[in-house]
């Protein structure tokens, strides 16, 4: 049920029951299998825009599918990383000349404690996700994909590495993020 330029609206997404109904086809089987992965991994990245970032992901798909179903769930993940990390660079972009043109009031009160908590985490992983941006693409991806819950195996075949490559690039991709949250004077 495939249609052109038609985007479904993403609430559905999670609903399996609604999905698994929906599928009719090859794509359709695909999408119902993925997309909530996707929704995860971009969810690593981008938190709110996760689902604009799976859309997107599997509309350029749509236009350009691969015929082999291990070979497509990988593109799709990849795919959603690059994506991810392109919408995640496009924002901090637009935030700082947003910033720069207009300025953003501090609180006045500071509340209780509870709502204190819920900005501090927002801000950490703001500072996370920035910290991400800032490292190389291959590093970004293997921690995003890891953190979205991909094994090792699944983590090889998106990467184009060996199963026992992976702990090595993991180790190495992890060092990165320490080291650029360190030089982070948020944090300090």
């Amino acid at each position: 049920m495939r249609r052109t330029g038609e985007i479904k609206p993403a609430a559905p997404a999670y609903n399996g029951q609604m999905l698994a109904n929906a599928a009719s086809g090859p794509f359709d089987d695909l999408f119902v299998m993925e997309y909530p992965r996707l929704v995860a991994i971009a969810r690593r990245f981008v938190g709110a825009d996760a689902e604009d970032v799976a859309q997107d992901v599997f509309a350029t798909f749509a236009r350009n599918p691969i015929g082999d179903r291990a070979h497509a769930r990988s593109w799709l993940h990849r795919a959603t990383v690059h994506r991810a990390l392109s919408h995640l660079r496009s924002g901090q972009r637009r935030g700082a000349r947003e910033r720069r043109h207009v300025a953003l009031e501090a609180p006045t009160s500071c509340g209780p404690l509870e709502p204190q908590r819920a900005v501090e985490r927002l801000e950490l992983s703001e500072t996370v996700r920035a910290a991400l941006a800032g490292l190389p693409e291959r590093y970004a991806t293997v921690l995003g994909l890891r953190a979205a819950g991909l094994t090792y195996k699944e983590l090889a075949d998106v990467m184009g590495v060996t199963t026992n490559a992976i702990g090595t690039l993991l180790i190495r991709a992890e060092a990165a993020l320490r080291k650029e949250l360190s030089d982070d004077p948020s944090l300090r």
